[in-house]
Parts: C-alpha cells; structure tokens; sequence
C-alpha cells in the first residue's frame, strides 16, 4: 500500500473529474427526481418519505462523527511513520462502529417486534425496515470513505460517489413508477448496499489493512469522540437543526405539510448547492492565508458579507421564479407560496454559516463552536415548545430561522473577538 496517498497531479486531475461529473449529472437527476416523486407519489407519500428518512440521519448521530476523526489523525501519523498508533486508532474506530450497529441492530429488532403498531406513524412496517438497513450501510459506506480519505487513496471514493449520485435517481424514478413508495426506498437500499459492498471488496483486494479489530482503548476513544464530535457540529449542524425541525413539524402537523416543506427544501438545496465551487476556493484561501499569517479581520469580514449578499441575491431571484411557476405546473403546492419566503431567508442563512465554519475549523476553535451550537438547539426547543404557537406551520419556520440567525451572529462576534485579539 502507498502510505503516502494519491498526490499525483494526474491523481487530481482524475478525481476531479469524476467528482465534478458526479455532481453535475447527479444535480440533474435529482432535480428530475425530485419532480417525479411529487407527481406520482404525492404529498402525503412525499412527506412519509421525508419522515422516514430521519431513521437515517438519526442512526448516523449515534456513532458521533467518530469517522471525521481518521482523516484529521492519520496524515498526522504517517507524516511520522507512527503505523502501530494509526493501527491502533483504527482498531478503535472500527471496534465502536461495530458495537454501536450490533446495538441498534438489537434495538431495532426489538421495537419491531414488540412495540410496532401497525400504521401508527403512517408508515408500513417493510418500509421501516427498508429505511433502517438503508441507513445500516450507508454509515459502512461512510465509515470505509473515511478509512480512504486517511489514507489518500481517493480515485475509489470519488468514483463510487459519483456513480452513487448519478445511479439513485435513475433507480429511484425506476422503482417509483414500478411499486410507488417502498420503490422509492428500496432503490436507495440497493444503491447503499451495493456501494459498502464493493468498497468493502476493494478494499480487501487492495489490502488496505483498515479492518483492524485487534486493540481496544477507552482513552484513545474518548480522544477520537472529541475530535469526530467536534468534526460532526461544524460539518452537519445546520443538517442536524434541519432534522429536529422535519421531526418536530411531523410531530405535530399531517404527512401533507411535511411533503410541502421537504418538497420546497429540497429544491432550494439543489440551489444553493450551485455556490460549492465558490466555497471550495474560499475554504482553500482562507487555510493559505492563516499558513502566511496574513488573514486579518478585514478579511474575515469581507468575505462573510460578500457571499451572504452572493447567496441573498441568487436564492432571491430564484423565488421570484418559484413563486410564478408553482402556480402553472405545481399546483400542489399553491398553499405553500406564502412559506417560500420564511424557507428562503434561512437558507440564506444556513448556507452562509459555511464561512464561520472555515474560520472556526482554520483556527481550531471547534470548543467553543460547540457550545453554541448546542446552546441554539436548546434554543430551537424553547422557541417551539414554550413561545411559538405549536399549531402555526409558519412559527415553526420562523422559529428555524431565528436560532440559526442567532447562532450566526453569535459565530460572527465571537471572530471578530477574536480577531481583535
């Protein structure tokens, strides 16, 4: 095995295109994707699809980001020759990946049997189990990425990606026309299964040595938690929030505005994730510059207020076309017009928290993100639960856009602070 990784200039220019390709087909697709779930499934589907999903964005919180950890530790210690300590943290990670899924495998097994009530929360019970072996492998899929990505091996990773990109819509409008929606479900088991197979087999063919499982140490967990932990607030907080407000909105409202409101988001996801690039070469400048020591408070300013005018004014503009297309080819959603602006404002918001994260994570003050981040989460439930009307669709949005509005501002005077020292 290369132990220093894939750092040809032919490597690079290999992976980004693959990369690249991946996104852009697969940005097509999804859209179409997303069209055609709304159409043939409908709304109440769509929101049980929605509802169902967070089984897999849960089951990802329970291992802690502990993945993130590898590929911060690993360059580390092979910039050193350490293999016996990048051995033992393997065999860490891999031991608590391994028992937390055994675990809630067990507790899965568990409620299917004993506490499932048949169409209690609107789903069947084959759909839960799609949706839970689903998440099953992605999180082996994630755990194997991560093992790459320590190791610089990233051609597999980035073609797997792509190819995952391009093939789950495909199967997806497939299974969607052919079944409805447990084909919806099902095309993503099969794409998720599928992918943690075969990096699995090319991993055991490449004998990469990342299955280790022969050593286990409380301390150097606790390590690893603290550093993938830390990893997992920066990279998905705003997922995170998103997810208890989809729970939260499911909890108290029907199936048909949780369709509405994922529907909605999804497409407004699809684009601001047209800014990636813009973010990629932000985050690179910002890392070059603090190895220069010539990022100033100048700086940091300049940049958070010219992409949140960037992102302000493309997200803008797209809602004036949403607002005057819904109305000709999406009639389903004429009821949720007067939501598009409340959903585009925090998206706003969340996408522009990107740049107090590259800040954040250049000057290694994740402690102190992590505070606020949980104290705006204990701040969501407050907003929702005691001061915000429960049975306002409206209220809950703005209650979103509040904590991540408070959590941004809070990020931004902490930068400036510290700038200034």
């Amino acid at each position: 095995m290369n132990n220093q990784g894939q750092i040809k200039v032919k490597d690079l220019i290999k992976n980004t295109f693959f990369h690249s390709s991946g996104i852009f087909i697969g940005k097509i697709l999804n859209f179409a994707l997303k069209i055609v779930a709304l159409k043939i499934l409908g709304l109440d589907n769509l929101g049980i699809y929605i509802l169902l999903n967070l089984v897999i964005s849960y089951y990802s919180y329970f291992f802690l980001g502990l993945s993130y950890s590898l590929p911060r530790i690993v360059p580390a210690l092979q910039a050193k020759k350490d293999f016996k300590t990048i051995d033992k943290n393997r065999s860490v990670i891999n031991l608590f990946n391994l028992f937390m899924s055994i675990f809630l495998i067990v507790i899965f097994l568990l409620y299917i049997l004993f506490f499932y009530e048949n169409q209690s929360f609107g789903f069947t019970k084959i759909s839960l189990v799609i949706v839970f072996f689903t998440a099953f492998f992605t999180q082996i899929s994630t755990l194997i990425n991560s093992h790459l990505k320590s190791i610089g091996e990233f051609t597999k990773k980035t073609v797997n990606s792509a190819w995952v990109r391009i093939f789950t819509p495909i199967f997806s409008m497939i299974l969607i026309f052919l079944i409805g929606l447990n084909g919806y479900l099902l095309a993503g088991f099969l794409i998720s299964a599928i992918n943690s197979i075969n990096l699995i087999i090319f991993c055991k063919r490449k004998d990469l040595n990342i299955f280790n499982i022969e050593f286990f140490e409380f301390g150097l967990l606790i390590e690893n938690i603290k550093i993938g932990f830390s990893m997992l607030i920066g990279k998905r907080f705003s997922d995170i929030l998103y997810t208890i407000l989809i729970t939260s909105i499911g909890a108290n409202f029907s199936k048909l505005i949780v369709g509405e409101i994922g529907f909605l988001m999804s497409i407004f996801n699809s684009i601001a994730q047209l800014l990636g690039p813009f973010y990629l070469v932000v985050e690179r400048r910002i890392y070059l510059l603090k190895e220069l020591s010539k990022i100033k408070i100048r700086d940091f300013l300049n940049t958070s207020f010219g992409s949140s005018i960037g992102m302000a004014t493309m997200i803008e503009s797209f809602v004036l076309i949403l607002i005057y297309i819904i109305p000709l080819y999406f009639s389903e959603l004429n009821q949720s017009i007067t939501l598009i602006p409340i959903i585009a404002i925090f998206f706003i918001l969340k996408n522009t928290l990107k740049i107090n994260d590259f800040y954040i994570n250049t000057y290694n003050q994740l402690a102190k993100r992590n505070i606020l981040a949980i104290t705006t989460v204990g701040l969501y439930w407050l907003l929702i639960g005691k001061l915000f009307d429960a049975t306002n669709i409206k209220m809950f949005l703005v209650a979103y856009m509040v904590c991540i509005f408070v959590y941004k501002i809070l990020l931004h005077l902490f930068l400036i602070k510290f700038f200034q020292k």
